[in-house]
């Protein structure tokens, strides 16, 4: 095995952890935000559930870094949770889809945005953030 330093790992992994644990309760507090703001028109709507579809996303990925904080502490880089196979293939799956429903997201946010500056009178549909993403990943 190549030379590695335990002490940057444990850095690493020390600061991987606090921006893990700030990232999940920022997104926590954010997502209950919008779950509670009042919303007076579709477009409201629509906005209202598109941040509340990128901030539960976040917090997923903030979870999902868990085994690789893990790592870092672990001896020689093994960790506990990588030694398991089904876990392993688990995780490979949630951290391929959770990071480009994220991108896709905060995109389809830039986009709508940049469609109501163009045509204000646009009127869009409050369902769209949770159905989107998922019909794009099926």
């Amino acid at each position: 095995m190549a030379n590695f330093s335990t002490s940057l790992d444990q850095v690493f992994g020390g600061t991987q952890a606090l921006v893990s644990v700030v990232g999940c309760v920022l997104n926590a507090v954010s997502f209950r935000y919008f779950a509670t703001l009042k919303s007076r028109n579709n477009n409201s709507k629509f906005f209202k559930r598109l941040y509340m579809s990128i901030t539960f996303t976040d917090f997923w990925i903030c979870i999902a870094t868990s085994p690789i904080i893990e790592s870092a502490f672990s001896p020689n880089r093994h960790g506990l949770l990588s030694s398991n196979a089904t876990f392993c293939s688990t995780w490979y799956v949630v951290w391929f889809i959770l990071p480009p429903i994220s991108t896709f997201l905060v995109g389809m946010l830039s986009v709508s945005r940049l469609l109501l500056l163009k045509y204000p009178n646009t009127t869009l549909i409050p369902s769209l953030p949770f159905v989107l993403p998922s019909a794009c990943f099926i």
